[in-house]
């Protein structure tokens, strides 16, 4: 009975692959999805606030005109079980008026809200498994090099 040729590189090649597979730090590729997700929810944040003074909008990225990404890169990462969690905090107070609405001074009306904050977590809720996928399939290519 003939069983065949076996090519024993291609076995090889695919251990090697798998052992680096192995040996991606998982941990560091999900602290930096959450940081690019972070990073796009700032700018869509900062695109998306009302501008009166400008000072609300400079709010989301600690006071001053800063690129989104470079303020979101220096954000800690908090891991929760298999959640990562990035906390996004804007310090003007007035910020959950302008967003959610609130009555006017002499309480006889009101002035809707912007929904900003919501309006900017669904646009990158929305292409979050494509940040994702583009950086797994990145990691993987690299691996299998």
């Amino acid at each position: 009975m003939k069983w065949g040729k076996v090519e024993f590189d291609d076995w090889e090649r695919l251990e090697r692959n798998l052992s680096k597979i192995a040996a991606i730090d998982f941990d560091k590729f999900c602290r930096d999805v959450a940081k690019e997700l972070a990073a796009r929810l700032i700018r869509n944040l900062i695109k998306t606030t009302p501008v009166d003074t400008g000072t609300l909008r400079r709010g989301w990225t600690g006071g001053v005109d800063a690129n989104a990404a470079a303020y979101a890169n220096g954000l800690k990462v908090h891991r929760l079980g298999d959640t990562y969690q990035i906390l996004i905090m804007n310090p003007e107070k007035y910020g959950a008026y302008v967003n959610y609405g609130h009555r006017t001074r002499d309480h006889k009306g009101f002035v809707e809200g912007y929904h900003f904050l919501e309006v900017s977590v669904d646009a990158v809720q929305r292409g979050a498994d494509k940040v994702i996928e583009k950086k797994l399939r990145k990691l993987l290519e690299d691996a299998f090099r």
